[in-house]
């Protein structure tokens, strides 16, 4: 790859430390805070129609422009200089109170205001075009969604879990696991991936094309728009595309025009490639907005989100594209799966008029240790991120935890079927080169690490040992 470096300046952000609110402040916090009222006010009636307010009263729903008014009103008049943001945040909602005879579903609504509001302080300090690396302290995931847009990468000491991977790869941002010593305000160069020494001599001058790969496919890991390449070289076997990541950027809201946009350009650009479309998952939104409800996928939670599913499946099956798969994430018992699938051929085959092969992603603890009891299904998507968490290892290329996705693969392998990896750890090339070793044959990478992976492949094909077996 022609860049390998992320870079930028070092600054460490302390969410344990008190902010206090200085008259410099002023234009900043209500700049700030009338943005997220006027988001409020936007998302609110797809919020609800989407399951993600939940409300005793749905009439009540209609009070919310209102109340919002109402807070934009006091922050004109209650903004308090040389206090804590916490101490200010807590008087204001106190005063909120007193003038709103609200439901306590409403006033949980407004609070998300004042949460964000202040996770969005601690970046305040941050020069506006200044490229950051940043090393967060006492950080919770759904700190990662109020990242600013000029901050590059966060460092961690220690891998960050699945969760968190996601959320920045929902702000397409990156991470680096790195024990170096920084000082705060130095320019840095930090790498993006561990790729080894020299890794351009890996590479030749002509791409290797999908027929070279043999019986490899080496596929992409798509999920909005702007993601989607502008090498028209790349000819991935394949795209994953895990469409909860997409919404997040438009504040959590999945909307019909931008999907069916992003489904137009895909399908154009890669007209013979295969689509596996996993399910939305509902953890990442249920974190983003604040709900603390349980995230499995079952008949139960697709109703009460219907409308997300119906509209990624309408943007899907807009146009007219052969070689279209789904996946169904989150699952914790073999007879929700069953029904799901069911379920979704037959309402695809009614409304869309497709037959559609059905795979399970293997994502969690129940369908890694009960895989054999499915059945069924076409194919399998193993989440290697997911993987990590549960499994926790020591070292990412211990022999060990190779083993681990082995016992996965035998399972599938006696059953017959496709294996498709993606994930985090399959854009380190020598994981790659691990799990190559280990049978698998379908791998979902980022479009800068396709042409290297390719050649990976290739050189695997031509006979050449890309390390010890035993390694």
């Amino acid at each position: 790859m022609r860049d390998n470096l992320l870079r930028g300046r070092y600054a460490v952000i302390d969410f344990n430390a008190d902010i206090l609110i200085n008259k410099t402040d002023e234009s900043y916090i209500k700049k700030t805070f009338n943005n997220l009222i006027n988001e409020k006010k936007n998302i609110y009636k797809f919020r609800y129609a989407q399951g993600f307010l939940d409300v005793d009263d749905p009439e009540s729903i209609g009070l919310i422009p209102k109340l919002l008014d109402k807070l934009s009103e006091l922050l004109e008049q209650a903004l308090i200089f040389g206090v804590t943001i916490q101490s200010w945040i807590t008087s204001l909602f106190k005063q909120l109170e007193k003038v709103s005879n609200l439901s306590e579903d409403l006033l949980d609504y407004i609070w998300e205001i004042f949460d964000k509001f202040e996770t969005i302080m601690y970046f305040k300090d941050l020069k506006q075009y200044e490229p950051y690396l940043l090393k967060l302290i006492s950080s919770e995931p759904q700190y990662l969604f109020e990242l600013p847009n000029h901050v590059q990468a966060i460092i961690y000491e220690a891998r960050p879990c699945s969760i968190e991977i996601d959320i920045l790869e929902s702000k397409s941002k990156r991470f680096v696991v790195s024990k170096e010593h920084y000082k705060v305000g130095r320019y840095y160069k930090i790498s993006k991936y561990d790729l080894g020494i020299l890794p351009g001599l890996s590479l030749n001058v002509e791409t290797v094309k999908s027929a070279q790969r043999g019986k490899f496919k080496l596929g992409l890991n798509i999920n909005n728009v702007f993601q989607i390449p502008k090498d028209l070289n790349i000819d991935p076997d394949f795209i994953i595309v895990e469409p909860e990541k997409a919404y997040i950027p438009t504040s959590g809201i999945a909307y019909l025009d931008q999907r069916q946009t992003f489904y137009k350009h895909l399908f154009a650009q890669y007209p013979k490639s295969e689509i596996i479309v996993s399910l939305p998952k509902l953890l990442i939104l249920d974190i983003y907005f604040n709900q603390g409800n349980i995230t499995k996928l079952n008949h139960t939670s697709m109703l009460n989100h219907s409308a997300i599913y119906e509209i990624e499946l309408s943007a899907l099956f807009k146009y007219n594209k052969d070689h279209i798969l789904l996946s169904i994430p989150d699952i914790e018992c073999v007879h929700d799966f069953d029904r799901l699938k069911k379920d979704l051929q037959l309402v695809i085959q009614r409304r869309f008029q497709k037959v559609i092969k059905i795979g399970l992603d293997i994502n969690n603890e129940y369908t890694a240790n009960n895989l054999q009891d499915f059945k069924g299904y076409h194919h399998a998507v193993i989440n290697l991120n997911k993987r990590f968490d549960l499994v926790l290892p020591s070292d990412l290329y211990s022999a060990t935890y190779a083993k681990s996705y082995s016992d996965l693969r035998n399972i599938l392998y006696r059953k017959s079927k496709d294996v498709y990896l993606v994930g985090q750890d399959i854009h380190q090339p020598v994981f790659l080169q691990k799990m190559i070793y280990r049978g698998f044959k379908n791998f979902a990478v980022k479009p800068e690490l396709f042409d290297l992976c390719s050649m990976i492949i290739y050189r695997y094909n031509q006979g050449e040992r890309l390390y010890a077996k035993s390694a």
